[in-house]
């Protein structure tokens, strides 16, 4: 995979966080050293081996290896010829926060045992766009800072089915209203088959994902109606429906009357 950089577009200062940039680097060797960042910098490493030189002290990465350099730090790296590492940039009030409790005893800003997050973080990176890259990127950021424990260099690497899990269920629950989403569309996302998902999906919730998908829609139906919503043809649209007639016909299945009768139990 070659390098990719992506910058993220400003954001309005006074929320506190701001990424800068989600960079996938496996070209280290022509960059500029000594390295110097104005911004935190979170940098997890995907392959190969290195040294990295900061403040008289030196520190070994390899794969699944993250490193937080503070702002304003200058270091060098020595690594081999296959070293590779992605890594966000990130600033504002908030970042100094969230920084400062991941820091180790002896004050080594480096932890051990984040393999599992490197497939996260890939996939991530590649789906980034205009419209998702702030999100997605402070995202990224959050998930892998709630992981590191102060006090302690390194974590448990949680079951890598249940987070792929988690991740697809967090994806299902903010686009449930795209129609087109579906079991193939997810799988392309995240780079798995459609049958490991949907035996993922069924063993952790009980049920196959267009169910839970239809279970989801519904529910979220019946409070647009309690909201005041009366349109059928607005709610299935927000619902994730091309088709009101089709909308109402699953409707009436799964709660048992059609919107327009279930709506009525909400009109004083």
């Amino acid at each position: 995979m070659n390098s990719i950089c992506r910058f993220i577009p400003a954001k309005n200062k006074n929320e506190g966080l701001e990424t800068v940039y989600f960079v996938y680097e496996t070209e280290f060797h022509k960059l500029k050293q000594p390295f110097h960042h104005a911004t935190f910098f979170l940098q997890l490493v995907t392959r190969g081996n290195a040294q990295v030189h900061l403040d008289g002290h030196t520190y070994h990465l390899r794969r699944g290896a993250l490193i937080l350099f503070p702002p304003s730090v200058k270091y060098t790296v020595e690594g081999d010829e296959d070293f590779a590492y992605m890594y966000i940039t990130f600033t504002g009030e908030r970042a100094h926060r969230l920084a400062e409790p991941f820091r180790t005893p002896s004050g080594d800003p480096i932890f051990y045992g984040f393999e599992w997050l490197i497939d996260f973080w890939q996939s991530s990176i590649r789906r980034i766009s205009a419209a998702n890259a702030n999100i997605l990127t402070e995202s990224v950021l959050l998930y892998t800072l709630s992981f590191l424990q102060a006090g302690d260099g390194s974590v448990e690497a949680p079951d890598k089915s249940k987070t792929v899990f988690e991740s697809m269920l967090s994806y299902v629950k903010n686009h449930f209203s795209d129609a087109d989403l579906s079991l193939r569309k997810i799988a392309d996302i995240f780079s798995y088959t459609e049958k490991y998902l949907s035996h993922l999906f069924k063993k952790n919730t009980g049920v196959n994902f267009n169910v839970y998908l239809t279970e989801m829609r519904i529910d979220y139906a019946v409070k647009c109606m309690e909201g005041g919503m009366r349109s059928v043809r607005e709610i299935a649209e927000i619902c994730g429906y091309y088709d009101a007639l089709y909308f109402s016909k699953v409707f009436k299945r799964v709660k048992g009357e059609t919107p327009l009768v279930y709506m009525k139990k909400f009109d004083s």
